[in-house]
């Protein structure tokens, strides 16, 4: 499937790049390949953290707070549900995430309303202010106006190996996606970006 990305001018300047979504299918294709994995790493981060743990009274052994951007929101919902008496585990929690990341965008779909998405996973309706100066279609959710700098090479915690990024996707080549080395991983982002 091809996907549009439109550059946006306002009246107040360039708003840059957005991915348009018209239908429900471009969106549960942009919420599988990108929004899903923000919110399971958000999720396990969390479940790994002081905050969590805290919680849940095993004041012990976890030393890192959350790393997401998602980790308040979940801190929230478990203190919610703990003074609730229910019990916060894995699938509530993503359930959580996913249903307040997607449910206005599913009611502005059933209205018949264009979303417009951002690099960070912002979304718009649009405005009549807005002009769509340029636009391209694309495989895959990579930003047009990405760059060099915008990828991230990295190793998780205790992990061998190497996995890149360039915004929220997953650098992937020739079906590999991690690599033996930091200048492995870079090396291969940069050709992935180069590919787009």
């Amino acid at each position: 499937m091809k996907y549009t990305f439109v550059k946006i001018k306002h009246e107040f300047g360039d708003w840059g790049w957005w991915l348009k979504i018209k239908d429900w299918l471009q969106l549960y294709d942009w919420y599988m390949e990108v929004q899903s994995k923000s919110v399971g790493c958000a999720v396990l981060d969390f479940l790994s953290s002081k905050e969590f743990h805290y919680l849940v009274s095993d004041k012990s052994h976890r030393k890192n707070h959350f790393t997401t951007k998602y980790g308040i929101l979940l801190l929230k919902e478990s203190e919610r549900q703990f003074a609730l008496g229910n019990k916060v585990g894995l699938h509530s929690l993503v359930g959580f995430l996913s249903d307040m990341l997607m449910k206005d965008k599913i009611e502005q779909l059933n209205k018949g309303v264009i979303l417009y998405i951002n690099k960070v996973g912002g979304y718009s309706a649009g405005c009549k202010k807005w002009e769509e100066v340029d636009f391209l279609l694309k495989d895959d959710f990579v930003f047009p106006d990405y760059a060099e700098k915008d990828i991230k090479v990295f190793q998780w915690n205790m992990g061998i190996h190497w996995y890149g990024k360039i915004g929220d996707v997953d650098v992937v080549v020739d079906g590999e996606q991690k690599w033996k080395t930091y200048e492995q991983a870079k090396n291969n982002a940069t050709q992935f970006l180069k590919g787009l």
